[in-house]
């Protein structure tokens, strides 16, 4: 999951790691910014395919159909809005206790 996806530079880095390794993913691009959810689903189009979903909602109101498989020990955070987004899906994990 790639929230507050922007133009989708992040995603694009994970799908090259991810060629570089050997390794399938699949990911949701989540952006409520409907300039640049175009800017995605160009890409997505484009160059990204289906291993890319382009989700056009705000992140804090998007229900993740998966949980993550892996979740860092350590999250980026940007937003102030993120934290409460990672200190929930930590907690519906059983993996965090604010």
């Amino acid at each position: 999951m790639v929230l507050g996806a922007g133009r989708g530079p992040l995603v694009t880095a994970v799908l090259r790691a991810a060629r570089q390794f050997g390794v399938r993913v699949r990911i949701y691009a989540v952006e409520k910014n409907p300039n640049a959810v175009v800017t995605l689903e160009n890409c997505q189009w484009e160059e990204w395919g289906s291993q890319v979903s382009v989700i056009s909602r705000d992140m804090r109101r998007w229900e993740a159909p998966e949980p993550p498989l892996l979740i860092p020990d350590r999250l980026l955070i940007i937003d102030r809005s993120l934290i409460n987004y990672r200190n929930r899906l930590l907690i519906n994990e059983g993996i965090f206790n604010d």
